[in-house]
C-alpha cells in the first residue's frame, strides 16, 4: 500500500474523530454497574428474608392452630368412645351369662336386639323362676288333679284327638322358640321374611355369589336395620339379590355373574366407611369360589 495523500488522512481523521472523555475505557461505569447490582441485590435478599420470615411465621401459626384444633377433635372423640368401650366390656359377659341362664331352663336365647333402648318396654319380660314356696304350691295343686276323681259321669270318657298335637306342643321350649317353621312363632309385623335375622349359618349357603360382610361387632343387629340397609343399598342404585342377617352380621348377597362380581366390588367402594346406624361400616368382599369353573 502506497502512502496516503493529505486529503485521505484528513478524511479518515473526520471519520474516526472521538471527543475527549474522562472514562474512555468505560472502566468507572463498569464499576457503577456493578455497584448499583450489588445494592439491588441487598434489597431483593432482604425482601426475600423477610418473606420467608413472614410465611414461616404464618405457617407455624397456622400447624398450632391445626394441633390444637386436632387436639380438642381426639379429646372430644375418646370423650364419645371410651363409655361405649366400658359398656361393651359389661355387656358381653352378662350377655352370654345370660344366654347360658335361659338356656338351662329350656326356653330361646336372647337377642342382642331385645336390649336395644328404644325397644325397651315393648319386648314381653323373660318370665321369673318361681320361688321354692311357689313351685311347692304348684306341685301340691297338680298333685291334686292328678289323684282327684273324675267328674264325668261312669258312661263317658275323653276321646282323645284324631290328629296328633303340633310339634309346636311336643318338642322342648328352646326347640318351639327357634323353630322359624312353628305356626305359633309369629314374624314381627312390617318384615318380610328376608328381613328377619336367621338362626342358621348364611356364610356356608353363600359358596356361589359375591357378597359383602359386616360383621355385627361393627354394626349392631337391630329392629329395621335390615330393611334400612335394603332401602340405603337400592337407592344407590345397586340391586343385590338378598340382603340378609344371622348372629355374626350382615350380608348383602348379588348374582352369581360376572355382572354380580362387578357390583359387589362397586358397592364396597361406595359404602366403605359411611355411616349407618351411628357407626362406620367396614365391609368385607367375598368373591365368588370359582375353583371348579
Amino acid at each position: 500500500m502506497g502512502r496516503l495523500s493529505e486529503e485521505e488522512l484528513e478524511h479518515i481523521l473526520r471519520q474516526n474523530y472521538l471527543p475527549r472523555e474522562s472514562d474512555r475505557n468505560g472502566k468507572e461505569r463498569h464499576s457503577m454497574i456493578l455497584a448499583e447490582y450489588n445494592v439491588k441485590y441487598e434489597e431483593a435478599r432482604n425482601k426475600r428474608d423477610v418473606t420467608i420470615s413472614k410465611a414461616e411465621t404464618k405457617y407455624m401459626n397456622d400447624v398450632a392452630k391445626l394441633q390444637k384444633e386436632k387436639d380438642e377433635k381426639l379429646d372430644k372423640l375418646e370423650q364419645e368412645v371410651a363409655p361405649k368401650l366400658e359398656k361393651r366390656k359389661k355387656w358381653y359377659p352378662a350377655f352370654k351369662e345370660l344366654e347360658m341362664l335361659r338356656e338351662a331352663r329350656g326356653v330361646g336365647p336372647p337377642k342382642p336386639s331385645d336390649f336395644a333402648p328404644r325397644y325397651q318396654g315393648m319386648n314381653e319380660a323373660s318370665p321369673a323362676l318361681p320361688s321354692r314356696a311357689q313351685a311347692s304350691d304348684n306341685r301340691s295343686v297338680a298333685s291334686s288333679f292328678l289323684t282327684a276323681p273324675s267328674s264325668l259321669p261312669a258312661g263317658l270318657k275323653r276321646k282323645a284327638p284324631d290328629s296328633p298335637l303340633p310339634s309346636s306342643f311336643t318338642d322342648p321350649p328352646s326347640q318351639r322358640l327357634r323353630g322359624m317353621d312353628d305356626p305359633f312363632i309369629e314374624t314381627p309385623r312390617g318384615f318380610n321374611v328376608d328381613m328377619v335375622v336367621e338362626s342358621g349359618s348364611i356364610k356356608s349357603q353363600l359358596v356361589d355369589n359375591p357378597y359383602l360382610f359386616l360383621a355385627a361387632s361393627n354394626i349392631w343387629l337391630q329392629r329395621g336395620s335390615l330393611q334400612r340397609m335394603k332401602t340405603m343399598v337400592e337407592n344407590a342404585h345397586f340391586s343385590p339379590k338378598h340382603i340378609r342377617a344371622d348372629e355374626t352380621g350382615y350380608f348383602i348377597v348379588f348374582e352369581s355373574s360376572v355382572q354380580g362380581d362387578s357390583q359387589a366390588a362397586l358397592c364396597l367402594e361406595h359404602f366403605q366407611g359411611k355411616v349407618f346406624n351411628g357407626n362406620q361400616m367396614e365391609m368385607e368382599l367375598h368373591r365368588r369360589d370359582r375353583r371348579d369353573r
